[in-house]
């Protein structure tokens, strides 16, 4: 059913609204909605969207340069293929909103949020909601939400353990204040200028950062719910009345990033919703009635109604069904010349593109610099052997060999290949060596590293690295392993090298990655990142060379100056480099993506993993 909605006169666009200046919208919806309104099963279009709703078009959520965006049709079910259940670009939506990857200029805007100030301190942020946005069961959003998730979700150890380092300053959470029903402040005894960033990451959804429905999940929590009336629950899923917060969030909460884990019912805030799970391996989402985004024309998103994932998590059985159709949208990931030469001759068959997008994230390898092993790690500690690891490595052959020339050396972490110089620099550690030429630890045993990477990581590269730095004398050792058991091992320390994705193009658009993600978590100096969430009241301290990366950290979190952070992140950056903090060979790899021929709305180039962020966008051609 189509309805007018009169609204005031807009004055151009309100960049931290997401509105489109008009004299009077006429918002449409799906016919599938337009169906369920028609029989009094859901409420009038205008009724389910908020006041202000979030406006999509042209460069809204996808540089201009990258997409030529359209409005879209309604309906259809988009196919996808998953290897482990994970759609949590699918899911995501952040408070504030940054459009696109890589542009380092562009301040936060609204999102969920209709907006935000700062103080001039830096230390006080207010935040707005948008008025009459609904969950995806229609119930209001409001500040109960905020605060339901920030005191009785976030600070409650039985459900979180660790209160998130992304919401405090100094080791100490943010103070929240609750103004009336859409606004509140959140205050940091220390001034925090990059917390709006922090709050339009990508890679973190609005639950991370306390928006919960409270309506919903206060019948799970005790302090609302008597353990009594709880009981009967946890006794069905096996647990004690003292394990409520494991059933709080596996069984009310879920993982909503995780198909297979997310729960059907639970109120939401994404474009689409799990609404069944026929069989082991497949699921099935639709469209969220309430979702708050239209486009330029007034339509409510997203454009399709259903999108169906089927879990496929071996590699050539997903080939397979690529080129026989089966998958409709699909990221994949790093494949080789020989593997995109095979996607490319498929195109006809499969009735797809084969679109050459860039990867976004790029291999990468980390030191555990507090592994337990107190010989080794004191090896790892010397500057002098990352160094000679990083001489060791001929990024230009991985180019060729795995690429196909379809990639670049590194420049953000440019490592030049000189493997005499790398045996100078072991030889000036004073690493003996045994009959065989391999290198020997201080205290007599053979040198071995380890490095380990989960089964979806990329093993040619890690097996041309094995390689080289065995060339200088050093046995090296390639572990792959299940995904969930691999990070698992990784967060507790139990890794020696890990491997890890570095998203140099995100974290040029958002720092937070970088500070809190990268430098301050695994994905930088295991070992080292308690002590800097902790802002060194806990943990290992790493000597001064590394110390320096973690404190210009601090800096770039605390400034409010968009300038001075990335000047910040610049100086950062060369000291990782000229420390061998981590090793990442390779940037500016292909991330080719198989889009369906009648799938809209595709970006024709930039970074692959964008459009997966704002499905909503898509549409199917008719």
């Amino acid at each position: 059913m189509i309805r007018k909605l009169v609204v005031v006169l807009l004055t151009g666009v309100f960049c931290l609204l997401g509105i489109t200046s008009a004299l009077a919208v006429t918002y449409n919806e799906a016919p599938m909605l337009r169906t369920m309104v028609a029989a009094e099963e859901l409420p009038p279009v205008e009724e389910r969207l908020p006041e202000e709703p979030f406006v999509v078009g042209d460069g809204v959520q996808v540089p201009k340069e990258d997409l030529d965006f359209k409005i879209g049709q309604y309906g259809g079910t988009l196919r996808m293929l998953e290897p482990w259940g994970n759609w949590w670009q699918f899911a995501t939506e952040q408070l504030l909103s940054q459009p696109g990857f890589g542009i380092p200029d562009k301040e936060p805007e609204g999102g969920i949020l209709k907006r935000f100030t700062a103080s001039p301190d830096g230390k006080v942020f207010t935040f707005f909601l948008r008025k009459g946005l609904k969950w995806s069961d229609g119930v209001l959003v409001t500040t109960e939400d905020v605060r339901f998730g920030y005191e009785d979700v976030l600070q409650n150890k039985e459900i979180t353990p660790v209160f998130p380092h992304s919401l405090t300053s100094s080791g100490e959470p943010g103070k929240l204040e609750i103004i009336d029903d859409y606004t509140f402040r959140i205050k940091f005894v220390e001034p925090y200028g990059l917390f709006p960033q922090q709050l339009s990451f990508r890679w973190s959804s609005y639950e991370n950062a306390g928006l919960y429905p409270a309506h919903y999940l206060k019948r799970f929590h005790p302090r609302y719910t008597p353990i009594e009336e709880l009981r009967l629950l946890l006794e069905e899923a096996g647990l004690r009345d003292e394990e409520w917060g494991q059933y709080f969030l596996k069984n009310a909460w879920g993982v909503p990033g995780d198909l297979t884990q997310s729960v059907i019912g639970a109120p939401s805030l994404s474009p689409y919703i799990v609404v069944d799970r026929p069989s082991l391996t497949v699921i099935m989402t639709e469209r969220n009635p309430y979702y708050w985004k239209v486009d330029s024309a007034g339509n409510q998103l997203p454009y399709i109604d259903r999108v169906r994932w089927e879990l496929v998590p071996n590699v050539e059985v997903r080939k397979m069904k690529i080129l026989t159709g089966e998958a409709q949208f699909l990221e994949t990931g790093q494949p080789t010349a020989a593997e995109m030469s095979l996607f490319k001759e498929g195109e006809e068959k499969g009735g797809y593109h084969m679109v050459p997008l860039l990867f976004h994230c790029f291999d990468t390898y980390m030191f555990n610099y507090g592994y337990p092993d107190e010989v080794w790690s004191k090896i790892v500690r010397d500057a002098r052997f990352r160094k000679a690891l990083s001489l060791a490595i001929n990024r230009e052959e991985i180019v060729e060999t795995i690429f196909g020339g379809f990639a670049k050396p590194s420049y953000t972490f440019p490592g030049e290949y000189n493997p005499t110089k790398a045996n100078q620099l072991l030889g000036e550690m004073g690493l003996e060596r045994d009959a065989e030429g391999w290198c020997l630890r201080p205290d007599g045993k053979r040198l071995e590293l380890v490095i380990e990477l989960p089964t979806y990581g990329n093993v040619p590269v890690t097996e041309m690295i094995t390689e080289s730095w065995e060339k200088i004398g050093i046995k090296t050792i390639m572990k792959v392993q299940g995904g969930r058991f691999y990070w698992t091992r990784l967060a507790a320390g139990e890794v020696q090298i890990g491997w890890n994705l570095m998203d140099i193009p995100v974290i040029r658009e958002n720092l937070a990655m970088w500070v809190d993600y990268k430098v301050g978590g695994a994905g930088g100096g295991i070992g080292y990142d308690v002590w800097y969430n902790t802002e060194g009241e806990k943990g290992i301290e790493p000597p001064a060379e590394i110390r320096k990366i973690y404190e210009v950290a601090w800096m770039i979190r605390k400034s409010s100056s968009v300038e001075e952070r990335y000047e910040l992140f610049e100086q950062s950056v060369r000291w990782v480099n000229d420390e061998v903090f981590f090793i990442m060979p390779i940037e500016d790899t292909l991330a080719p993506i198989i889009a369906a021929k009648n799938l809209g709305n595709v970006p024709s180039k930039g970074y692959c993993k964008m459009v997966f962020y704002v499905p909503e966008q898509l549409f199917f051609k008719q």
